[in-house]
């Protein structure tokens, strides 16, 4: 793609001067994997700066970096990269009446907007562009250290956790008969996964990987004992509560004897387990890597209990 201007002529001092850019390109898209080239009517222009990215690094046409930035030395023909660690292009001045961009990776959500100021002593213009969005990561592979042998001291694999889910206070003081009361203990019981990374950075960046919908990967499980891979998912670093394959409609009844005042707690167990991952992703396209390692927390319920305590209503005076 060329977007290009005519040519005219200009009047300075008394002096003519070529206008390197008559009209000024309205916006300018610019795809991913789809070079663009800027035509200038005569040469008498510099690339001055590329905001908001400023002057960049000049290197040469293979990427070998030269120590300096904008404006080009006079007659210089080189490449100036630019990048902010998610949007990165580079611009190349092969000739003095042309410039090349070609956008390296994108990946933000949207097109990022850049401003080419280009001019001499006498003028200075924009040139508003777009980048297009690149290609996101994929997940190629994760791995999680299951193995006890294997764990490191943070890690824990265990089935003796607890959380209440529910509970009531029964008054059974002026009745003569037994009292029943109905729980559900799995009505609000989810598996809730979390996630760490070792850099923080990672957990923010994340949607620039991957965009806003995260891809699912296979978590572990906890069965007979130990941890294994039983084709169980969730999504990857996005803290979640999942089903844990309960009955949510299972009841049971707790009976309160005449006379009595009882407090009823109502718990789930809990398997849960702590343990290191590595994932390995890449951009199919382009073949970039990317690793993030971390730790998976794990809380599943399995089963209920219940404690039973006589209540005092001014127990805590």
């Amino acid at each position: 793609m060329s977007v290009s201007a005519c040519l005219v002529c200009g009047c300075n001092s008394g002096v003519f001067i070529e206008d390197f850019m008559p009209d000024v390109p309205e916006k300018v898209h610019l795809a991913y994997g789809t070079p663009v080239k800027i035509t200038f009517m005569s040469d008498n222009w510099e690339l001055k700066e590329v905001r908001p990215f400023g002057t960049g690094k000049i290197c040469d046409f293979e990427g070998n970096e030269t120590g300096r930035h904008l404006p080009f030395e006079k007659g210089e023909l080189a490449r100036v990269a630019f990048s902010d660690g998610f949007t990165m292009f580079h611009i190349d001045k092969r000739n003095g009446r042309e410039l090349e961009i070609v956008v390296d990776e994108n990946l933000r959500n949207e097109d990022s907007r850049i401003f080419l100021v280009v001019g001499n002593e006498y003028d200075s213009k924009e040139i508003e562009i777009s980048l297009g969005m690149s290609p996101k990561y994929k997940i190629d592979s994760i791995r999680y250290v299951i193995d006890e042998e294997d764990m490191d001291d943070n890690s824990y694999v265990h089935d003796y956790g607890a959380e209440q889910v529910g509970g009531a206070i029964i008054d059974n003081r002026h009745s003569g008969d037994d009292v029943s009361f109905g729980f559900f203990p799995y009505d609000k019981s989810y598996r809730k996964v979390l996630w760490t990374t070792d850099n923080f950075s990672d957990i923010l960046n994340m949607i620039y990987y991957f965009g806003e919908d995260y891809p699912e990967v296979e978590i572990p499980d906890y069965k007979d004992g130990k941890l294994v891979m039983a084709g169980t998912s969730a999504v990857f670093c996005r803290d979640g509560h999942y089903d844990a394959g309960l009955d949510r409609n299972f009841s049971f009844m707790v009976k309160i004897p005449p006379g009595k005042c009882q407090q009823i707690d109502v718990y789930n167990s809990l398997q849960e387990y702590y343990v290191r991952y590595t994932m390995h992703a890449s951009v199919p396209e382009t073949g970039k890597k990317l690793t993030i390692g971390g730790y998976i927390k794990c809380s599943n319920p399995y089963d209920y209990f219940f404690t039973r305590s006589d209540y005092e209503e001014n127990a805590g005076e």
